[in-house]
């Protein structure tokens, strides 16, 4: 094993001990070569991360329901930008009356 990834929460290893992952991650490269895994994380941290596959350190963190239990259990989904995901973007954005 390379690396193991537990900082949850913010700051950074707040929740240790007290978050984690229970579903499959996704793995992704970059076209600069950087490789990356996304998860959910588990209450009490409810958030989703972004993480260096090569080095463990956290490129982002996106925090979702806070003050209830709003485990992030699903796998994450990663769409290139400019395919199905931009398109869901601009569709979620149109209304019509």
């Amino acid at each position: 094993m390379r690396w193991v990834f537990d900082d949850f929460g913010s700051p950074a290893g707040s929740q240790t001990g007290k978050a984690g992952v229970y579903s499959s991650p996704a793995y992704y490269t970059f076209t600069n070569g950087v490789p990356v895994v996304v998860v959910g994380s588990t209450d009490n941290d409810d958030s989703i991360y972004e993480i260096n596959a090569s080095t463990g350190a956290a490129i982002w963190r996106f925090q979702t329901l806070t003050g209830v239990d709003a485990d992030v259990g699903a796998p994450p989904t990663i769409a290139v930008p400019g395919t199905s995901a931009s398109r869901i973007r601009r569709v979620h954005g149109w209304r019509r009356l």
